[in-house]
């Protein structure tokens, strides 16, 4: 098997120590894969299974003898825990310190027969053998490293051809714990061959360990070289392109190792370095080992980039020339005119891409994307076609007079920045006409200047004007450098018990970006800002810097109010520039849903509030502006805590107000609907769905979820109310074990309105969509394992998972469970008058009480809808293994009062109508209204 440049990587590390190859081969055939499950006869063929007092099955049996002068011989490698058996704190030794230790082994594995463990061996070999892993060597079916050797000689190879696979002295016996299929890594690996032309061979085998039966395992080829296994081509100096094999190991040999952009971009895990395993050790050279980081580390990027999850159209960097001329129609006789700070952006798919900024796609486009936005301001540019992320149009208005200045970029790739910062064929220093970057400087800071250069350059010879100019950073890419000095304590590669901080790590702050790096000359006359987008990014972000970086800035740290703005960050900032500081984005959402501890829901008077407060702050610290991020909601935003649950088809047509993105805005869009104040004028008899027990449920679709009202007497806050709802027939309880309800058919939700403080929506627990994609994530358990049946009568609160902000000294499997995400229970519903013509108006209010009547609505995705427009909900999670689709036609409701009879439930045909959708300007725009002017 041979190819051109194949990567193995991936599903390997489940199986084997995690090993990436990377090879360049020739000539020569696929190796032909044989399929255990297809291609070895089952039970039914083999005939009438023989009669045995040993074990007789239809897999191949590997026996293991661990005996030594008459006693069996305890395993190495087994996990040592703390006394309260959650931490691992060492690996047992054998009896006398040893790591491995001596045993026999044979296989009975003939091909069309009954494999009986008393019957005749048809390979043998003594062995050498430990217990292998990593947190998997805590489990109770352990994973066993095997190399066979000679007869009473333990250094001598022997290989062996076992289960039907190419001869090796080198095995791993894999056993699937967590996976009670027991068929993940045998899949995968048979998956991964058929696609890379190459993965380690595996076979199903049952386990005998010292005449006690251990279940099934699976035997996995090691990674080594070979004609039929990894064929490299033999390596030779000089060559320009060699092959070579790395692996990932907890401690690498200094002289073997490299670092590559994992290493310095801290995406390894600390304990782990990368150890080169071909060419041999005579042939490291330097430049060997160059070539290796280089290649490798562009190999890296691409798996790290998040390239493959951005859109490349998702980035808007000037609109049609109509904007241009309204901009100018609106300013050239007003007597307030408006004011453009212009961008000059970054196309996402550049910016988190694989290659450096200095190719011609980033830095290029940067100083074209300039020179085009200078004509275009000056109204001297025709541009005949879109391209995304562009306008397009005959420029022919000069605004130029109301533009405050240029902004260079929007947030930097922090892996793009430190790989262009550890090339060493870039440099970081720049000697411009209007700009300059000193020996201080990084090549990333060097091509800012230089693009900030040309760009001031073209306009000063086109125009004979200059503006102000400035480049984008936010907290993932300033100044700041947060201690990880888990090496140094470590040094380096080497275990000395140890175990230092990785602040940084845990941050993803992988590098810096200091506008001080950079320096205008006397040519440059308009002047130059530095630029920050704030947002929540590390608390008390002050006690994690490096020790020198803390030393420097330690008058500066001395003299911060950490009560201000993000815990004193920004003036910080603020003092630390000599040149101005413009907050370019800053903003609060008013969304019902969360994704951070540091954020829980804000009214549109409270984000109004919080606005102000932020910008009165920043201006007193010194700071000379700020931008809000957002005027309108934007429909189309995605959080990564919800994104998953959703169908992005038709998204412009509502608004999804548990995505916390989509709610920055100072004016909202609505669509027509029935007001949540407690009021039912606005409902007529054609939304009655049913009458029950004395009670009258209406039901109406709007754009952000499904708005109920009921009615009948005695309806108040002392009296609960229960509201089963029944969206799809894959699962759901026509009991209820708490509240102890019953309904005529299976219900996925149960509203309980209980009062002003204690009422919410449950959903049925197969229902339950965080458990399905975040369980692994809440508290490190398999979802699919073990999951809850279909018919469970068991309601549970509806979460969403939150960030974890929470920095430790060190993370590792020991204590991981620090990290894991926490929850928020949104399905809690909040009382209050949801009109906003409202003088109590609360715009997170739920449900209202009325005369003898109660309003409330239910977000679409509370209810697991992922588009409401085409309808379509939540597939059972549990045959899907994870979020799949399909259509409903309707929801059947019903409404109780109390745990007696049977509740009825009704059909409400669900049809999206088409809508008039209208503005209207939060509160808090007349907040930032009144404290702006």
């Amino acid at each position: 098997m041979k190819r051109n440049r194949l990567i193995y990587a991936g599903v390997t590390v489940c199986v084997l120590c995690a090993a990436v190859l990377f090879t360049v081969l020739d000539g020569g055939e696929d190796t032909v894969r044989y399929h255990q499950h297809l291609e070895q006869p089952d039970e039914s063929e083999l005939g009438e299974k023989p009669e045995s007092d040993g074990l007789v099955t239809h897999l191949p049996i590997i026996e293991i003898d661990t005996t030594k002068d008459g006693v069996y011989q305890k395993i190495p490698g087994k996990a040592i825990m703390d006394e309260q058996q959650n931490a691992v704190i060492g690996e047992e030794t054998g009896e006398n310190g040893e790591t491995e230790i001596t045993a026999r082994l044979r296989t009975i594995e003939a091909e069309g027969e009954w494999h009986d463990s008393e019957g005749e061996a048809d390979n043998e070999s003594d062995i050498l053998i430990h217990i292998r892993g990593n947190s998997s060597r805590a489990f109770d079916k352990s994973n066993y490293r095997i190399k066979l050797t000679g007869d009473n000689d333990p250094l001598q190879k022997r290989s062996l051809p076992l289960l039907g696979m190419e001869k090796s002295a080198d095995w791993v016996l894999h056993g699937p714990f967590l996976d009670k299929t027991l068929i993940r890594n045998y899949m995968w690996m048979n998956i991964s061959a058929e696609i890379m032309g190459y993965a380690p061979n595996v076979r199903f085998c049952e386990l005998i360990l010292n005449e006690k039966y251990m279940g099934v395992y699976v035997l996995v080829e090691t990674i080594e070289v070979s004609e039929s296994r990894v064929d490299l081509t033999q390596y030779e100096a000089g060559d320009p392109v060699m092959s070579y094999m790395i692996h990932i190991e907890p401690k690498a040999e200094l002289d073997r190792s490299v670092e590559t952009f994992s290493f310095y971009a801290k995406k390894l895990e600390p304990e782990r370095q990368i150890e080169i395993a071909y060419p041999g050790r005579q042939d490291l050279t330097r430049e060997v080992k160059e070539y290796i980081q280089a290649d490798f580390s562009e190999i890296e990027k691409a798996i790290y980039s998040d390239e493959a999850g951005s859109d490349p159209d998702f980035y808007l960097e000037y609109l049609d020339d109509t904007f241009y001329n309204a901009f100018f129609e609106f300013n050239k006789d007003g007597e307030e005119p408006l004011y453009l700070l212009q961008g000059i952006l970054i196309q996402d798919a550049v910016n988190y891409g694989t290659g450096d900024a200095y190719e011609s796609d980033y830095m290029g486009q940067l100083q074209e994307d300039g020179r085009q936005m200078i004509d275009v301001i000056h109204g001297n540019r025709l541009i005949m076609r879109s391209v995304p992320g562009k306008g397009s149009g005959w420029y022919t208005k000069d605004i130029s007079e109301w533009v405050i200045g240029f902004l260079v970029g929007s947030e930097w790739s922090g892996n793009t920045v430190a790989y262009t910062d550890h090339e060493t064929t870039h440099k970081g220093v720049y000697n411009g006409t209007y700009f300059t970057a000193g020996s201080e400087a990084g090549p990333f800071e060097a091509m800012l200047a230089r693009v900030m250069d040309e760009i001031t350059e073209y306009e000063s010879s086109k125009y004979k004007e200059q503006h102000l100019i400035g480049f984008a950073n936010s907290p993932a890419t300033d100044p700041l450098e947060y201690r990880d000095d888990y090496g140094e304590l470590r040094e380096k590669y080497a275990y000395s018990g140890t175990t230092g901080v990785t602040y940084a790590r845990q941050l993803d702050k992988i590098c810096q970006i200091d506008a001080e790096h950079i320096r205008t000359t006397d040519k440059m006359k308009a002047g130059y800002f530095a630029a920050y987008s704030l947002y929540d990014f590390c608390e008390d972000f002050y006690r994690y810097l490096s020790e020198e970086q803390t030393t420097e800035l330690a008058d500066i740290l001395e003299e911060i109010d950490r009560e201000g703005s993000y815990d004193g960050y920004a003036e910080l900032l603020g003092k630390y520039h000599t040149v101005p500081v413009v907050c370019t984005s800053y903003g609060f959402t008013t969304a019902r849903g969360v994704v951070s501890e540091k954020g829980f829901p804000l009214t549109e008077a409270e984000q109004g509030e919080r606005l102000v407060e932020i910008y009165e702050d920043l201006c007193s610290t010194g700071w000379s502006g700020a931008v809000i991020n957002a005027w309108q909601d934007r429909w189309e935003l995605r959080s990564w805590n919800t994104a998953y649950a959703q169908d992005f088809t038709n998204n412009a047509l509502w608004h999804d107000i548990q995505t916390e993105a989509q709610g920055y805005g100072l004016m909202e869009f609505s669509a027509e609907s029935r007001m949540t104040d407690g009021d039912p004028g606005e409902w007529g008899k054609k939304d009655i769905v049913c009458e029950n027990n004395g009670f009258t449920l209406s039901a109406y679709a709007d754009d952000e979820g499904l708005v109920l009202l009921v009615e009948g007497d005695g309806i108040s806050p002392e009296n609960p109310l229960y509201i089963p709802i029944d969206t799809t027939d894959k699962s759901g309880s026509s009991t209820s074990r708490t509240p102890q309800l019953s309904f005529s058919r299976p219900a996925d939700f149960l509203i309980c309105i209980d009062g002003e403080e204690n009422s919410r929506i449950m959903v049925q627990e197969r229902y339950e969509s965080v458990r399905a994609n975040f369980l692994q994530e809440i508290n490190g358990e398999d979802a699919y394992i073990s999951f809850p049946s279909a018919d469970s009568d068991v309601f549970l609160p509806i979460n969403m998972v939150m960030e974890n902000t929470t920095i430790v000294d060190y993370v590792d499997y020991t204590n991981r469970g620090l990290k894991y995400l926490p929850v928020y229970e949104t399905g809690k519903l909040r009382h209050g008058n949801g009109n906003p013509e409202a003088e109590d108006y609360d715009s997170l209010a739920d449900f209202c009480f009325g005369d003898d009547c109660v309003e409330l609505r239910i977000p679409w995705a509370l209810l697991n809808v992922a588009n409401p427009a085409d309808m379509l909900i939540h597939d059972d999670y549990y045959e899907n293994y994870g979020v799949d689709f399909i259509r409903a036609d309707s929801f059947w409701l019903g409404i109780a009062a109390d745990a007696g009879e049977e509740t009825e439930m009704h059909e409400f045909p669900l049809k999206w109508e088409e809508k008039t959708y209208t503005e209207r300007v939060k509160q808090s725009y007349d907040i930032v209204r009144a404290a702006w002017r």
